[in-house]
């Protein structure tokens, strides 16, 4: 990925979108299933028999789940607090892990919220009208933001276009995971009135917070990579139902 590297044109419409290296993301990821993690047990239990954490190590002890994933897109509605929260404190990776100039460092976290902000609300790409919300529809789409590549405003004191492509990426690479542009939480507002005639003789008003949570058929969950036409289709099908769980209910 990276506007700088020609294959991609930064535009989400262009089909120049489909060669960036960060949409790799949606098929090699950490998730349980793929690092052979435990599943968590339905019981409480913090270990199986064999001693082994259930649901968060894999056979490694790398830590390979995070329960729940932030949506850049709320930013506008939370001003970036879940994502200030998620990286406060982050430091670069010491060398050679990660980038020379860049190793050890603190992140400028408000900066980089600034940043992404400011790629929805100031930069509008051809085809939308003026003052648009240019949202993100990948979570990769953060890769391409000015400050990873350029500039002293991501790692105070440091020009990251001098750092080498590990540290450019150490960020991305590190948070991607805990990041989703496919919202699962919505909220419903409602009022009601009574009428007498033409008269209103009383108001109530709702708010009702749910998710919406997708179920797949059983042949989808198989996570043997599929070579036959069959076994792809049915790897890569839509949701055959879903099913809602009311997190928050208030009346006014």
């Amino acid at each position: 990925g990276g506007t700088n590297i020609a294959w991609y044109d930064g535009s989400q419409t262009n089909a120049s979108r489909t060669w960036v290296s960060w949409r790799l993301a949606d098929i090699f990821t950490t998730t349980a299933a793929s690092n052979n993690a435990t599943a968590p047990d339905p019981l409480g239990n913090l270990t199986n028999s064999s001693g082994v954490v259930r649901g968060q190590t894999n056979s490694s002890g790398a830590v390979v789940t995070i329960p729940g994933l932030i949506n850049p897109n709320g930013f506008l509605r939370d001003g970036g607090a879940a994502m200030r929260a998620a990286l406060q404190g982050m430091r670069f990776m010491a060398s050679p892990d990660g980038s020379t100039i860049t190793a050890g460092r603190s992140i400028n976290v408000t900066n980089l919220v600034g940043a992404l902000l400011n790629r929805m609300t100031n930069v509008v790409p051809a085809g939308l009208p003026a003052n648009s919300v240019n949202v993100f529809w990948e979570r990769g789409e953060i890769s391409e933001l000015p400050l990873l590549n350029t500039g002293n405003t991501l790692v105070p004191g440091v020009l990251m276009n001098n750092a080498s492509d590990r540290g450019r990426e150490e960020l991305v690479r590190r948070s991607i995971e805990m990041t989703t542009t496919r919202g699962s939480v919505f909220s419903v507002y409602a009022i009601g009135e009574a009428l007498q005639g033409t008269n209103v003789t009383s108001t109530a008003r709702i708010k009702q917070t749910f998710e919406v949570i997708p179920q797949f058929a059983a042949s989808a969950l198989n996570d043997s990579f599929a070579v036959d036409a069959a076994g792809i289709a049915a790897r890569f099908a839509a949701p055959t139902n879903y099913t809602v769980r009311v997190l928050a209910t208030s009346y006014d």
